[in-house]
């Protein structure tokens, strides 16, 4: 397992602000903090990620996958309610899990100067 791969499911991993959705018991809730900029990250190639966070007291995390229906323009910060769901059988090189935007919270831009 790479390196990349292995922080991306300890992120997957953090039970910290979630909790289970009504509608499924393979289903999450997660409320998450999108940083400005988009980082470089390794995966299956080289490219750039998205930078997560659950809470403002957690680290920041890459983040190598996609949300659905969630338009990411970098130089703003967002708050973002989303739905993850455990894929059943994935592939060999894909993600466990499928995440969708419920809601926009909050969409700020970034202060340039720090």
């Amino acid at each position: 397992m790479t390196r990349s791969y292995l922080q991306f499911a300890v992120f997957l991993a953090l039970p910290a602000a979630m909790c289970q959705s009504p509608a499924s018991p393979t289903s999450e809730i997660l409320t998450l903090e999108v940083a400005a900029a988009k980082v470089e990250c390794v995966g299956e190639a080289a490219s750039r990620c998205m930078l997560v966070r659950d809470s403002a007291t957690t680290e920041w995390r890459k983040f190598y996958g996609s949300i659905s229906g969630f338009e990411y323009v970098e130089g703003f910060r967002y708050r973002i309610r989303v739905e993850r769901t455990r894929v059943a059988n994935p592939p060999a090189d894909g993600s466990s899990y499928r995440y969708r935007l419920i809601e926009l919270l909050a969409k700020e831009p970034s202060d340039p100067s720090g």
